[in-house]
């Protein structure tokens, strides 16, 4: 039961209604205290269920992190309240469920995309150790885009994801430059220690000023201080600061595993043979496949 609409317009006459106790009549503002607070405006509702959404923006200050501030909720606040409320659940909205899937879809669907640039790798250069020599280079890279993320001060986020993935296309194509002159030297007869000093030193000044010309246009974005660009700078980061690592471990790691790599096969090719190369080029794919033409352009 309630009062009519015209009766119950306004506090005024809430206040002046007659309230009878104990078989006397009071007026409700001499016996009660009225204090107006806001209601609930509206209720949500998510598949079917009713819903209270929280949220918050993180402020802008040093060594805040969204990861460690949810990590507080869940703990602090969220797990006591789910133990003393066991029918109520919590769902993860914004950027955390759509970094959560991504990781997910990386996790499930990441190797797939490795492998299938790794089989273009090796069918490009018909050579499997060349082709492990790009991507073991490459994944170190990432290293770089840690320390990036720590010397501004930002936490890994989703962006920072799409950076990373950006990057290693940048990374397997510098390699493949550097692989490709290599490749070219020891097809024209040179030795592989030699064909391998001269690819670095050609490839030296293209490499470099790739990288500088890139990330001399990334840092406009990583130093901007505008709102618009905050959620930019992790991606412009991640490529920058892994660019950086990427062109000394093109040009100084990768040679030194290609060397590896290379006195290995003349062991396995002793091991196979019993024949010992002296010259490392000779166990090469590419100096393989010039002699096999040779081959066979002379039985034709």
């Amino acid at each position: 039961m309630r009062y009519d609409k015209n009766s119950r317009n306004s506090i005024g006459d809430l206040e002046n209604k007659t309230l009878r106790i104990r078989g006397k009549d009071y007026l409700a503002k001499d016996i009660v205290s009225i204090e107006q607070t806001r209601g609930v405006i509206k209720y949500e509702h998510l598949d079917g269920k009713r819903m209270i959404k929280v949220e918050a923006d993180l402020l802008d200050v040093e060594n805040s992190s969204s990861s460690d501030l949810l990590a507080y909720v869940n703990d602090s606040l969220v797990s006591p309240l789910l133990l003393e409320y066991p029918e109520v659940r919590k769902s993860v909205e914004g950027q955390a469920r759509e970094m959560g899937k991504v990781q997910k879809s990386i996790r499930s669907r990441g190797w797939m995309i490795i492998l299938f640039m790794f089989i273009v790798v090796t069918l490009t250069f018909r050579s499997f150790s060349q082709a492990a020599a790009v991507f073991i280079t490459s994944f170190f890279g990432f290293a770089g885009v840690i320390w990036g993320h720590f010397i501004h001060g930002y936490q890994m986020s989703l962006f920072s994801i799409f950076g990373m993935i950006a990057l290693i296309g940048i990374m397997v194509n510098d390699a493949l430059v550097l692989i490709s002159a290599l490749n070219i030297n020891l097809k024209n007869g040179m030795a592989y220690l030699d064909a391998l000093k001269t690819a670095a030193l050609s490839r030296f000044r293209p490499i470099l000023l790739t990288s500088v010309t890139t990330v001399a246009g990334l840092a406009p974005l990583i130093f901007e201080k505008s709102m618009q660009a905050q959620f930019l700078i992790p991606m412009a980061i991640a490529i920058a600061y892994g660019l950086i690592m990427a062109t000394f471990l093109t040009l100084v790691f990768l040679p030194s595993i290609l060397l590896m790599f290379n006195k290995l096969k003349v062991i396995i090719h002793w091991l196979k043979t019993g024949k010992v190369h002296k010259e490392g080029e000779k166990v090469e794919k590419a100096v393989i496949e010039l002699e096999y033409e040779r081959i066979v352009n002379q039985n034709n």
